[in-house]
């Protein structure tokens, strides 16, 4: 089953959506809801560091940003990915909801990818 909702610019704050699950026999399941926060306008990044050519062993990474953040409240599926340019094959994965990889203050994200030797 795929949900899919583009939020309109005039559809900001908090939306819920609740499903029941209903199989062919017609029983249904317990209801599950879901609440979605929806911006005026997303965060903006204002910094990030380091920037520009790498050392092969970088793995202090920081983004600063325009307003307060928290840590995700999902458990499983949040990441920060990290492409190679040339293909845009995944190389580097960050659990974001791990804090022995990632720290929220109120407006940075530092992450932390150690072990990890970059190619140039």
């Amino acid at each position: 089953m795929e949900i899919q909702w583009t939020p309109e610019s005039d559809q900001y704050g908090i939306h819920q959506l609740c499903l029941t699950p209903v199989d062919s026999q017609q029983q249904t399941g317990s209801q599950v809801c879901l609440n979605f926060q929806v911006d005026v306008d997303s965060p903006q990044f204002i910094r990030m560091h380091p920037t520009g050519i790498v050392p092969d062993n970088q793995s202090t990474w920081a983004i600063d940003i325009d307003r307060d953040i928290v840590s995700p409240r999902r458990l499983i599926g949040v990441n920060i990915h990290f492409f190679k340019r040339s293909n845009n094959e995944e190389v580097y994965r960050v659990d974001a909801t791990s804090p022995a990889f990632v720290r929220y203050e109120p407006r940075r994200i530092t992450f932390y990818t150690s072990g990890y030797t970059w190619n140039k």
